[in-house]
């Protein structure tokens, strides 16, 4: 999310409190960036949301920052911290602060072992000079011997399951999905319509979160840039970095099978 008045920012405020009941992380996505983090000192998260990674990291005695433009995400995030803190220590050393790509002015004289830009918070910059300049500004953030880790959604176009309309009911959960009490979900049921500029490659979504108690749905409407893998491989050394581009959390090749694509970069 690129600026505090992009309606993403106001669609998370409101999506703070059903998000971890709603919006599962998809599979092998935690695994991944744990792994990926294993035995180092300092991470960076970018759009650091409810802080469901967080906690596995701090779980991890991993020290780590995370960034986010929602002070409500924040908020989320700080209660899952302190609900933990008496059996993570670490936990308590978790920093937490507002902002966002591609400035991350908080940041400024640090440098970290990893990187990371999780959940799609790269598809929240709308043009390929912001792109650039949160490539460069993550790999400045580096240690000689970092790395940046990105995941976004795989291009409409270039999958054989894109994203579609869809309607569910709120009966799907799993541990991830359970608020920080581990209470089980108030959505009951949610409906989700995308429209497709492929022109300027952006997708606009409309969600509407239907709960249990409450009569009126949780509605949120924003819009996200996908980029292609033609882009990346121009992004990447245009930023000063050098990396590959993976198909998905499991390291799989890039495929019309694939929903994501995961970047591994480091400055070249």
């Amino acid at each position: 999310m690129t600026e505090t008045d992009n309606p993403a920012v106001e669609a998370y405020d409101t999506l703070a409190g059903i998000y971890d009941l709603a919006i599962p992380d998809p599979a092998g996505f935690t695994d991944f960036y744990l792994d990926s983090c294993r035995g180092v000192e300092t991470v960076l998260y970018v759009g650091c949301g409810t802080g469901r990674l967080l906690a596995g990291m701090a779980e991890s005695g991993i020290l780590v920052v995370g960034v986010d433009p929602s002070t409500e995400m924040l908020r989320r995030a700080q209660e899952r911290l302190d609900s933990m803190a008496s059996r993570v220590p670490n936990s308590r050393d978790v920093e937490l602060t507002v902002d966002q790509l591609p400035e991350l002015g908080s940041q400024e004289g640090r440098l970290y072992d990893r990187v990371i830009a999780a959940g799609g918070a790269f598809e929240y910059l709308m043009t390929t000079r912001d792109q650039i300049a949160a490539l460069r500004r993550m790999g400045e953030l580096l240690t000689p011997d970092g790395q940046l880790l990105i995941d976004v959604a795989a291009p409409p176009f270039a999958s054989r399951t894109p994203r579609g309309n869809y309607v569910g009911d709120g009966s799907a959960s799993s541990d991830d999905s359970l608020g920080p009490d581990g209470s089980a979900s108030l959505v009951k049921s949610s409906e989700v319509r995308f429209a497709y500029d492929h022109f300027h490659q952006v997708l606009e979504s409309r969600c509407h979160f239907y709960l249990h108690e409450q009569d009126d749905p949780v509605a949120v409407a924003y819009r996200t840039r996908y980029t292609t893998i033609a882009e990346w491989r121009m992004l990447l050394p245009l930023a000063g970095l050098r990396g590959q581009i993976f198909g998905g959390f499991r390291g799989e090749p890039v495929t019309r099978n694939s929903s994501n694509f995961v970047i591994s970069a480091g400055v070249a």
